[in-house]
Order: C-alpha cells, then sequence, then structure tokens
C-alpha cells in the first residue's frame, strides 16, 4: 500500500515567547525577581491548549507584540508585530479570559508570587490593563498572525486596569511545563 503522507514533512510550532516568571539555567528552572519592568504591551489573539510532557495539558496566551520592559523576558530576534506566545497561569488566563476582547491590546504585568490564604500554595500575580480604545481591525483570529501594519503605534495609551488579588487560591502548580 502506497504511503499517503508521502512528500509531506512534519511542521513544528514554536512561537517566539514571553516569559518573566523564570528561566532555565543548565536545565534547571529558575524564578526571576520581580522588578518594575516584567511587563509586555501587545494585541491578544486568544487562548490555546497544548499536551506538554506526562500528558498535562497547559494553556498558552498569543500576542502580537507592540513592547517590553524587560528585553531579556522575550526569545531573541522579537520585534514589534511578531507574534509571541506566554505560558499560561491559573490568575492570568482568568483575566485574559474574562477581561480582553481578541484583537485589543493589552499590558500584562507580573507582580510576582504570594502564599495563598491558608499558607499551603504560592500562586502567580498578574495585572492586565486593557485599552479598548486601540484594537486590531484586519479580521485576525487567534490563529492567525496579525499584520504589522497594524501597528502604527508602538506608545503607551490609556488603560484600564484588571487586576487579580492576592487572596486568589490557585491550588495547581502552575510554573512553566518545561
Amino acid at each position: 500500500m502506497a504511503n499517503p503522507f508521502e512528500g509531506f514533512s512534519k511542521v513544528e510550532e514554536k512561537n517566539p515567547t514571553y516569559e518573566p516568571c523564570v528561566q532555565k539555567v543548565d536545565g534547571e528552572t529558575i524564578p526571576k525577581k520581580v522588578t518594575e519592568d516584567k511587563w509586555m504591551m501587545g494585541y491578544y489573539l486568544g487562548m490555546r491548549e497544548i499536551t506538554t510532557q506526562g500528558d498535562k495539558v497547559s494553556k498558552i496566551h498569543d500576542f502580537v507584540y507592540k513592547d517590553c520592559g524587560d528585553k531579556s523576558d522575550l526569545s531573541d530576534g522579537v520585534v514589534a508585530g511578531d507574534k509571541i506566545s506566554m505560558w499560561g497561569r491559573t490568575t492570568l488566563d482568568d483575566l485574559l479570559n474574562k477581561n480582553v476582547p481578541i484583537g485589543t491590546c493589552c499590558v500584562v504585568k507580573w507582580l510576582g508570587k504570594r502564599e495563598n490564604k491558608t499558607k499551603t500554595a504560592r500562586f502567580h500575580v498578574f495585572e492586565v490593563l486593557v485599552n479598548p480604545s486601540d484594537v486590531l481591525t484586519d479580521g485576525i483570529t487567534a490563529s492567525v498572525s496579525a499584520p504589522k501594519s497594524a501597528l502604527s503605534h508602538v506608545e503607551a495609551q490609556a488603560s484600564q486596569p484588571v487586576s487579580n488579588q492576592a487572596d486568589l487560591l490557585d491550588d495547581e502548580d502552575d510554573d512553566s511545563p518545561f
């Protein structure tokens, strides 16, 4: 029987990433320090789920990148207009999914980790700022990169903050799955 997939090659997806929380050093995951420049600005393209090692389902948020504070939190070579991804965390997933419409410009700030009320677990704390007047209008979808022409200005604009509070509980280990 002939191979129906002859001539095809496997497509690997590896988007550039923004990772303010942890870094890999010699194969070990090390937490980063919280600083004022742990923020990223971009157009929200939506969330997707992937299966990682150990069959764990993880969430990834996609953005059209505009700017960020600490450039070392980005993959090498990322410029304004590139599609980037950010690993989800329980609190971040809720903030983005409930408050940021697809195509809307937002700022994601990582504020560190805090203990839950019972002091039995730590969770990531984020603040999300939304600018409802800065929206991509070129018919983007969560699976398609937005055109670079949509990025006519990069300066920060007046925004509306959306933040999770330290009393939120996070029962899952939500560190990056790599």
